[in-house]
């Protein structure tokens, strides 16, 4: 239990349990209400790794079907990829490498086994070099484009800072993500637009303000030639 001698409240045992504010701690309020709510339990052994309880999964749920449903209509057909990566795919791609290269976590064993170089495995910190080689594959002339999938994964990432449940986590589950494939530039644009349309929906639904920014240059991701991220501004003034 998270304490700062604020208020109190009586609970149906007649014990008293102190609230904490948001207003003056915002982050020991996140962890309290998490807490609080059976959302998720942030005492696992492993850092960055939370485990889900009962009210947390239903909310989590409920969200996954909305997003769901948005990705289905717009267009997108459903799958599952591995969580995998062989370290030479890795390698091949230095310009993706450069965004995650301090990121990832590696089997590097085969039971006692040890990997040689290029043969050690990554655990997914994102699924773009999981999915276009199968694109790769998939796509053989225009008459196989538009091609627009999206999947729901778990993703890992070796955070190193300090780690926030549900925004900064080592593993992340429910990882919703789109990839698609078109014929020409225009009508990848279009098909953004109609995109950030149904996820501003969802935010709107889920009570989310969220704010639309077209990042520089210098921050977008490896190989991105246009960028658009959707950030929500926190008590103090950051923002995720």
């Amino acid at each position: 239990m998270f304490r700062n001698n604020q208020s109190t409240e009586k609970n149906n045992k007649n014990e008293v349990k102190e609230i904490v504010s948001k207003e003056n701690n915002f982050w020991q309020w996140f962890l309290w209400i998490l807490q609080e709510a059976r959302i998720v339990d942030t005492r696992y052994s492993v850092k960055g790794s939370y485990v889900w309880l009962d009210w947390g999964y239903k909310i989590f749920r409920n969200i996954y079907s909305l997003a769901q449903d948005a990705y289905e209509q717009s267009g997108h057909n459903q799958m599952q990829f591995p969580t995998l990566i062989k370290e030479e795919i890795f390698l091949k791609e230095t310009d993706f490498i450069r965004n995650f290269e301090n990121d990832v976590f590696w089997v590097d064993r085969e039971g006692t086994k040890a990997l040689a170089k290029g043969e050690r495995l990554a655990l997914r910190p994102t699924s773009e070099l999981i999915i276009y080689p199968m694109f790769n594959k998939w796509i053989r002339s225009w008459r196989d484009l538009p091609m627009e999938v999206f999947q729901n994964v778990s993703i890992f990432r070796c955070e190193t800072n300090e780690t926030r449940p549900l925004i900064r986590n080592r593993e992340t589950i429910g990882f919703i993500e789109g990839h698609s494939a078109f014929a020409t530039k225009e009508a990848a644009l279009e098909f953004l637009k109609q995109v950030w349309k149904f996820y501003m929906k969802l935010f709107n639904d889920l009570g989310i303000p969220v704010k639309l920014i077209e990042v520089p240059e210098w921050e977008r991701f490896a190989g991105s030639t246009k960028t658009i991220d959707g950030y929500v501004v926190l008590p103090g003034s950051k923002s995720m």
